[in-house]
Parts: C-alpha cells; sequence; structure tokens
C-alpha cells in the first residue's frame, strides 16, 4: 500500500498560505539587508559557527550574496547569477547576464533584480531564473539595486552618472536624477528620502517618489561604493582615501550632527559601507590595517576599535554585519571575526583560506561567506532549542476526506525545514514522504494540502510533520484520522413526471447512505440518451426532487442523478430516465417575461394572452394594440432555442408598425434599449448596471429589426412613443452563461500605497456569472487577515485602463477593523457559479 500512496497521491502546499520566493523578517534580502542599508539582521547567530555547504561559483566573487525564502542568490565577476537552495548548497538554476557583476542583487516579491558593468539592470524570475524585464542605464553600474516602495533605485556610473527609479513590476523608467560624477554606492532609503553617495565627494538626499533633490552633503573626499546608512532620522557615510572621517547628518534635510575620525594615525583609508541598528554605527576603515570601529549613533562618540587583519594590497573593505550582540567582520586577509557589539571584545575567529571582498549576508541562524576566489560558504550557529510542531487538524479520528488540509504550527527562529508523511493505520510500521518545504515558518496555519487518489481505500491514516532547524534539532508530531473516499451508496434517480401545466420536468429520488454529511445530488442533463456531461452537472439539489423549468416543447430530455457526499466523493451510477415537456417555458434566448408601461395613459392596452401569439413564420410576438382593439405594434424575438453568449450570437428583435384604418399610425416612435450585468439571479438584482447599450430608434412605418448581442444580454425595454406618450412591454434577454473562468487576476496597484490610493482592487478577465465570489487575505506566516465577500460597491466595474473587470477592493483593514501593516500579503480568490469552482491565488504588498 505504501508504493500505491507513493505512485497515486498528490501532495500540495496550500497555494494561498505560502509565496515562492516573498522575502521573510528573517531573510536577508539585498545588500546590508534592507532598504536602508542597516547591515543588521533580526535574529542573533550564536557562537561557535559550524560549516553547513560550501558551492563552488567558478569564478571570482566581489557581490554580496543575499537571501530571500529558500535560496540564496549570489553573482560572479564573469556575469553569472546563480540561485542556490539556501539550507543545502544544491543549485537551482544559473542566468548568465552577459557582462561583468560586481553589485549585489537584491530579492522581492518573487524576483530578483540585477546590474551589471554593461549598464543593464535586469528583473529575474525568482523560481525559474527567466528574465522579466531589462532596462538599459546608459552607464556602468556597479552599484547594489535597492527595492523598496515598489521600486528598484539604482546608481550609475559613466557616462550616465545618475541615480534612476524604475518600477519593479515592469523595469520601466519612473525618474532619473543626474549627479554629474559616477554613482557607485548602493541607496538607502526611507518612505520619505533616498541618500546616495557619488563621485563628487557628496551625499545626495532625494524624494524618493519623484527623484527631486532636496540636500547635498559634502566629505573632503570621493564617495566610491561605500553606501550610506540610515537609523532614526539620521544617515551615516564615509568617504575614504585621504578623508579619514565618518558623518552623521539628517535624513530630512541633510543636517549635520557628528563627525568622527576613529584611524587618525593612518594617512589615508579605505571605507566599507556603514552599518547602524541598537543605537551604534559600525564601519570598517583603515590601511594598511583592517580596523573595525563602533560609534554612539546619537553623539558620534567611539565606543571601541578592533583590528581586523592587513588590507596591504588590496582594494576592498567588506562591511561589518551585526547580529543580535554580534558584529561580524569579513577581512581582505580572508578571515571573519566576531566582537561583543557593546564592547568590541574579540569573541571568535574563522578563517575563509582566501581574500573577502563581499559583505557577508546573515539571516535563519547562518552567515552566508562569498570569497574573492569563488567559493560561497554557509556557516550556522549553535543551536540546542528543537523547533516547535503542533498539529490542529484533521483532529484526532475525523471523519475526513476530499482535499484533505493539514493545520497547525510549525516554527524555529533558525527553521531550515519541514517535512510530511502519510502511513497507513494509527501506528504506520512505514511511511511514505509526501513532500519537504524548505525555510517556511507556518503559524496556526495551512501545513498543505492531501487529495488521495479516488482508488486509495477508505479507513484509518496518520499524517507525521518533522521539523528541522539549521543546527540539526528536530522535533515531530503525527496525527490519526479516518480517511471517506469512498462514494455514497445511490440507487439512482427513481421517476420522472411533467408538471401540471407540462412545462416543467420533475425528478425526484429515494436518499442516498452515507456516513458524511450533508448529502447533494447533482443533476446532469442531455438531450440524448447517455449524452450526459458528468463533469459538469445542470443543477445541484439538496433534497429529494427538483423541478427544471425553462426548457423547450416537443424536445426529449435525459437525466442522471448522481449522489455526492460532503467531501466529494461522488457515485457513478448511469440510471437514466427522460420525459418531454409539452409546454415550452424556455428562457434562453427568448422573451421570458412581458408587461405594458403605460405611465400616462391607458388608451394603449396589450391584448391578453398577446405574449403567445406567432406571428406568420411561427415565431413569439407581443401586440401593443389601441382601445378598439387595432394592432399598431408588434415585437418578435427571432431566436426561440438557447443562446450561447459567446459574444457573437445575437438575438432580433423585430419591431413592427402597422397602419391603422389604411393610414399610418401617427407619430409612433420605437426605441429598443437597456442594461447589461455581469452577474445573474439575486446577485444581479442588487447590482448597478455595468454599462448600457446605446437606444436604438425607428419612427417608420413597417417592420425594424434591432440585433442585441450576446455580449449585451441583460433587461431590455421596448418602448414607444406615440404622440409624446410612452408605453411598451419591458422583457428580459436571457441566455445560457457560458462557463465560469477568470484569467489574469491580479491586485492593483502593487504594490499598495493608502496615502496615494484609498483602495486596492482585485481584477481580472471574467467569463460567466459568478454567484459568489470569495477574496480571503492572508499575512506571510499563512494567518487569515480579513475575508471580502462579492458583490460589494466595486464588482464589475472596470479597471481604470478598461482592460479588466474588478472583483472587489478593500479598504486596507483586517477582519478588526484595524489597517495592516506594510509587507507583503496573499490574496485568495475563491468563485462560483454553482456548478464551476474557481481557487486563484497570488500577492500583493503594502506600503505604508
Amino acid at each position: 500500500m505504501t508504493n500505491r500512496i507513493k505512485c497515486l497521491l498528490f501532495f500540495a502546499l496550500a497555494a494561498a498560505l505560502t509565496a515562492s520566493g516573498a522575502a521573510r523578517a528573517s531573510d536577508w534580502p539585498m545588500f546590508m539587508n534592507d532598504a536602508a542599508n542597516s547591515g543588521c539582521a533580526s535574529a542573533p547567530v550564536n557562537l561557535p559557527l559550524a560549516p553547513k555547504w560550501s558551492f563552488n561559483a567558478g569564478a571570482k566573487i566581489v557581490a554580496s550574496p543575499v537571501k530571500s525564502a529558500d535560496k540564496v542568490f549570489i553573482a560572479t565577476r564573469d556575469g553569472v547569477l546563480f540561485s542556490l537552495n539556501a539550507y543545502t548548497g544544491e543549485l537551482i538554476w544559473r542566468f548568465e547576464a552577459g557582462a561583468r557583476i560586481s553589485a549585489a542583487p537584491a530579492a522581492a516579491d518573487g524576483r530578483v533584480f540585477i546590474s551589471s558593468l554593461d549598464g543593464v539592470a535586469q528583473g529575474i524570475d525568482a523560481a525559474t531564473g527567466n528574465v522579466v524585464w531589462r532596462h538599459s542605464t546608459g552607464g556602468m553600474n556597479a552599484g547594489s539595486p535597492t527595492v523598496a516602495l515598489g521600486k528598484v533605485f539604482l546608481g550609475s556610473g559613466h557616462p550616465h552618472n545618475s541615480v534612476i527609479a524604475l518600477d519593479a513590476a515592469t523595469g520601466s523608467l519612473l525618474w532619473r536624477y543626474a549627479v554629474g560624477q559616477p554613482v557607485l554606492s548602493t541607496p538607502a532609503v526611507t518612505d520619505a528620502a533616498l541618500w546616495v553617495g557619488a563621485g563628487d565627494g557628496a551625499f545626495h538626499g532625494l524624494n524618493p517618489d519623484t527623484g527631486a533633490p532636496f540636500a547635498v552633503v559634502r566629505t573632503r573626499g570621493l564617495i566610491y561604493s561605500a553606501s550610506p546608512s540610515i537609523l532614526a532620522g539620521i544617515a551615516f557615510g564615509a568617504a575614504g582615501e585621504f578623508d579619514k572621517n565618518v558623518y552623521a547628518f539628517s535624513t530630512g534635510d541633510g543636517a549635520h550632527k557628528w563627525t568622527a575620525s576613529p584611524v587618525p594615525g593612518d594617512s589615508q583609508v579605505k571605507v566599507s559601507s556603514v552599518s547602524s541598528c541598537g543605537g551604534r554605527a559600525f564601519i570598517s576603515i583603515g590601511y594598511p590595517d583592517q580596523k573595525i570601529a563602533a560609534f554612539d549613533a546619537a553623539s558620534g562618540g567611539i565606543l571601541w576599535t578592533q583590528n581586523a587583519g592587513s588590507a596591504e594590497g588590496k582594494n576592498f573593505h567588506p562591511s561589518p554585519v551585526v547580529a543580535g550582540n554580534i558584529v561580524f567582520a569579513a577581512s581582505a586577509e580572508g578571515t571573519v571575526r566576531a566582537f561583543d557589539a557593546a564592547s568590541g571584545s574579540a569573541l571568535a575567529s574563522l578563517s575563509i583560506g582566501s581574500s573577502i571582498s563581499a559583505t557577508p549576508a546573515v539571516a535563519d541562524g547562518m552567515i552566508f561567506v562569498a570569497s574573492y576566489d569563488g567559493v560561497v560558504s554557509a556557516f550556522f550557529g549553535a543551536d540546542a532549542a528543537p523547533p516547535v510542531v503542533s498539529l490542529s487538524g484533521p483532529a484526532p479520528n475525523q471523519l475526513t476526506g476530499g482535499e484533505i488540509l493539514v493545520s497547525g504550527t510549525v516554527s524555529d527562529s533558525n527553521l531550515e525545514r519541514y517535512s510530511i508523511e502519510v502511513g497507513e493505520g494509527a501506528a504506520p510500521e512505514s511511511w511514505t514522504a509526501l513532500d519537504t518545504v524548505y525555510g517556511k515558518n507556518v503559524s496556526n496555519g495551512a501545513i498543505g494540502v492531501w487529495s488521495p487518489a479516488s482508488d486509495i481505500d477508505s479507513g484509518v491514516y496518520s499524517f507525521r510533520i518533522t521539523a528541522y532547524d539549521v543546527a540539526g534539532n528536530s522535533a515531530s508530531k503525527t496525527v490519526s484520522f479516518r480517511l471517506d473516499n469512498d462514494p455514497p451508496q445511490f440507487a439512482g434517480l427513481q421517476s420522472i413526471s411533467l408538471s401540471e401545466d407540462g412545462g416543467s420536468i420533475i425528478l425526484s429520488w429515494s436518499p442516498a447512505a452515507d456516513e458524511s454529511a450533508p448529502l447533494t445530488y447533482p443533476i446532469y442533463m442531455s438531450e440524448g440518451p447517455g449524452g450526459q456531461n458528468f463533469s459538469s452537472p445542470v443543477r445541484v439539489a439538496a433534497g429529494l426532487s427538483y423541478e427544471l423549468s425553462g426548457l423547450a416543447s416537443g424536445t426529449t430530455y435525459y437525466f442522471v442523478v448522481r449522489a455526492s457526499d460532503a467531501f466529494g466523493n461522488e457515485d457513478s451510477n448511469t440510471v437514466e430516465l427522460s420525459a418531454v415537456p409539452t409546454k415550452d417555458t424556455q428562457s434562453s434566448g427568448s422573451l421570458v417575461a412581458a408587461r405594458l408601461y403605460i405611465p400616462r395613459s391607458g388608451e394603449l392596452v396589450e391584448v391578453p394572452g398577446g405574449e403567445g401569439a406567432l406571428d406568420s413564420e411561427g415565431r413569439k410576438t407581443i401586440l401593443l394594440v389601441d382601445s378598439q382593439n387595432r394592432t399598431l405594434l408588434s415585437y418578435t424575438d427571432t431566436f426561440l432555442t438557447s443562446l450561447k453568449a459567446d459574444g457573437k450570437d445575437f438575438v432580433e428583435i423585430s419591431v413592427n408598425v402597422y397602419d391603422v384604418n389604411g393610414a399610418q399610425a401617427p407619430g409612433i416612435a420605437v426605441s429598443v434599449s437597456g442594461e447589461t450585468r455581469i452577474m445573474s439571479g439575486a446577485a444581479a438584482a442588487s447590482r448597478a448596471a455595468l454599462s448600457s447599450p446605446p437606444p436604438r430608434t425607428t419612427n417608420r412605418l413597417g417592420r425594424s429589426v434591432f440585433q442585441i448581442s450576446s455580449a449585451q444580454a441583460g433587461d431590455f425595454l421596448i418602448q414607444a412613443d406615440v404622440d409624446g406618450h410612452d408605453y411598451g412591454p419591458a422583457f428580459r434577454v436571457a441566455y445560457q452563461a457560458p462557463p465560469l473562468s477568470i484569467s489574469e487576476a491580479h491586485a492593483y496597484p502593487n504594490p499598495w500605497r493608502p496615502s496615494v490610493s484609498s483602495k486596492l482592487c482585485f481584477a481580472g478577465l471574467m467569463a460567466g456569472a459568478p454567484s459568489s465570489v470569495i477574496i480571503r487575505l492572508f499575512d506571510i506566516r499563512g494567518s487569515l487577515v480579513r475575508e471580502i465577500f462579492a458583490p460589494d460597491a466595486d464588482t464589475g466595474s472596470l479597471t481604470p485602463n478598461g482592460s479588466y473587470s474588478n472583483l472587489a477592493c478593500w479598504d486596507g483593514t483586517n477582519n478588526a477593523g484595524k489597517p495592516l501593516a506594510s509587507g507583503v500579503y496573499l490574496y485568495n480568490i475563491l468563485a462560483s457559479d454553482g456548478t464551476e469552482r474557481i481557487n486563484i491565488t497570488g500577492k500583493f504588498s503594502v506600503a505604508r
């Protein structure tokens, strides 16, 4: 049975609750970790360090590694970007940029952004390594991109010598600020300010939305690759060479805060980018020896300095990075040293064996180091605590089936992976591995979904979830449940009859037997024996009988009724009964209701029963006569058969204006107009019109034909104006709905900034008529934060570009009415028309 499970079962993580490539709080997704260039990890790394894995990239590396979700991205000087499993070092994909890369990539929202020395910036799909967009800056790109506020910020060198902002989704240029000298450092960005160093020896303050400059801070040197860092409204930076100072200034206006010189004895210095957190700032500075210096962020007081080894002959200084109370400093001589952040005491030293140019990355209790000779190494910190694993669903001994949600918590600050297994019985003798998930904590959410194949036996099964942290600690939980994989026992359709007027068919059956409830009864219909489509019922009944109307008289209809349990198990009986309606009540494509609308006068009346009259060609007509029973107008619907709303078919409505006593009826003008709706049934009644077709008018004697496109199916009014008085029956032109489908679903604007737009909307290309749309929003941990039920006030309205239909819009609050914080969120669109069910997932970000 184990082999059958392995071969026949499908297991998939709940896509609505996880996002491939979505950066987590514990990641290090860009140079110096974040948009502020803080250089500080969100979680500590404990000593001692031990090797985890290594990968030889085959070329020199000067660009820093970054980590996002379960991947590490690293670029080499020969222009190759590698995607590695962050926990095993295994190669996932490689991308050849075509030019030298000396800057760290940046990962955000499922993409990796790189810049190369040929002046090209590119957005790469993080999952596949495929190019999403390319943009030529026109200059040498040596600095790393910074991703924030839905934009990619990037400096470029000669001859462009500018700072640019690109749309992160499309790569299109949003703005450009010309500095006049090479911009090789990495921008530090907040919601209100961007600061970047340039070859003119100045730090430039720009508006991140517009690129407009608002301040310039001058140094005494030339700023190359050293980048500023921002902490609590203060920016820190250094120039280097003959300028031995570190500068601190206000991010709001560039006002001077302090200047410090930690290496006064060095004649000239090389400097790194600054890191800042916990009230302190740190820098690697000096020559020929590399020193690590710590400052009080508020006052500039030098807290401590430590020697990090010789940098003689080397033209680079990796930046110090901070994890908890430890500062890790990679050195040009090939050593990673650890210092106490408060006192500067030396804590540990780790030899890499080759010079290090790139700043390390710190995430998930690991430190990732790229040596100049092309080897990327991962080291993990000491950790004795196992992960936390708990299961909340399925409940022990719970009867379940269909898509079985495995829910609970898998959590560890340094989680590496968790595995999911299934076995037969309450105490399985063997387990079958279903999936292994790397780097994703789950907090009281969906761990996975199991869909057993139809030929798997019902009975008792068990799930086992085992979690591992990066240090190798593990924890495991199991739960046993009862699988219902059998359909109900059902005898099928037992009787069929006509309604009293002969226009409807009544189906009846006896109850099915099954352990799960509620039971439903899908009804399948065809116009030939054995022709039912068992993937698409025409109706789903909850009781033991059902009356179908809207059928054509004289047509034989064949029915099969099946039983379905609460888990979607459906029996396969083929008991078929047929009946022939004797009265035509078909609604699709024909006149289904008629009433005379006489707002001002009783002069004109409708002939009793006139809606059932036929014209000379046997078509249905509605007659409008005067008080002497003389026909003035008749309306004819050409089509009496079901129409499919494919945008091509149309209904022809013939309007005949008659003579009265041999003379033309005086002053009659007839128009056909109406409104189009995107939903049917009760949902349609609550919806405003999507669009109104323009009225079509005739005032000539005789027959005029109005064509109503199936794309405009809705409620129409035939209106007659007789000597200034309005008359006419209103009726509905109804069509057989096409299968429900939603394509190109997306959230916009994405990322969403509430200060710019009051709502975030979900839209797509929709066919068919959904009776319900539910949009569920989750945070990145998989916790449900909001449910949106459509239709709402925006459902069916067009997007600003007119290309899509809105499904629903959202004001940014959770189910408790409180605004959601900035971050990445996941959406799950569930739509149904009673037959088809659609499940779509995606992600968006909020930037407050």
